[in-house]
């Protein structure tokens, strides 16, 4: 946002042409009964859905996105500068690199990443993400291994560090069913599921459950909750 300058403008609500709709219905809506207000819960399950619609009729895809970007001379550029090493001095750089040049310690490629599922412990599961290239590890703890609640924790994560080409999981039923194959195909990631009775070929995200388990049983007689304890642990 600092690369741009900005007019701020007044313009009346009935002039504005998308009102928001929910500071519309605030002061147009009667307060509901206590006995009502459960069936409020249901507004976040409906703007999810409204909010997937839309997602899916955006008319560039994230397969169109990855093909055009290599296809971008100066995309790849930058991409092979990320791998390899930035020059000591921008000077050495073309004009349409030299922007991200400033900005060199923000960018990195996530090429693919590795998940596994570790628990439970007292009560608690642990979702692994280990990132193929950096290999940096990340744990969320959740009480569901279920694929709404994976699938939630991975869009999370995608938001802070960017979506992925690559996810290698193990076959369990949250990864090998039709919500989530359809979560890659509308995000452009290539899923890979392990062979049965074969985990090294998820050997990133399977190294660090084995530390994470061990670890976990140190800082357990410490007396800390498994909520605090990949805290500790990171």
């Amino acid at each position: 946002m600092l690369n741009y300058d900005f007019d701020i403008q007044y313009i009346p609500t009935n002039e504005f042409g998308c009102a928001d709709l929910l500071s519309r219905l605030i002061d147009r809506t009667k307060q509901p009964e206590e006995e009502f207000v459960i069936a409020a819960l249901n507004l976040e399950e409906d703007l999810t859905s409204i909010l997937s619609d839309v997602a899916e009729k955006v008319p560039v895809s994230f397969a169109a996105l990855r093909k055009a970007t290599l296809t971008n001379s100066t995309l790849q550029t930058i991409a092979k500068h990320i791998r390899d090493g930035w020059p000591a001095c921008s000077k050495d750089l073309s004009t349409a690199i030299q922007p991200y040049y400033n900005r060199r310690e923000t960018l990195s490629l996530i090429d693919g990443i590795h998940i596994d599922d570790a628990g439970p412990v007292d009560g608690v599961y642990f979702l692994v993400i280990v990132d193929l290239y950096s290999k940096w590890p990340e744990v969320h703890v959740t009480k569901s291994t279920t694929t709404k609640a994976t699938l939630k924790l991975l869009n999370h994560s995608f938001a802070t560090f960017g979506v992925p080409e690559t996810i290698v999981s193990k076959n369990g039923t949250q990864y090998a069913n039709q919500e989530f194959r359809i979560f890659c195909s509308s995000q452009g990631i290539c899923h890979i599921r392990i062979a049965p009775y074969h985990p090294q070929s998820n050997g990133l995200a399977e190294r660090f459950v084995d530390t994470l388990k061990r670890s976990l049983r140190k800082i357990r007689s410490g007396g800390k909750g498994p909520e605090n304890q990949p805290c500790t642990l990171l």
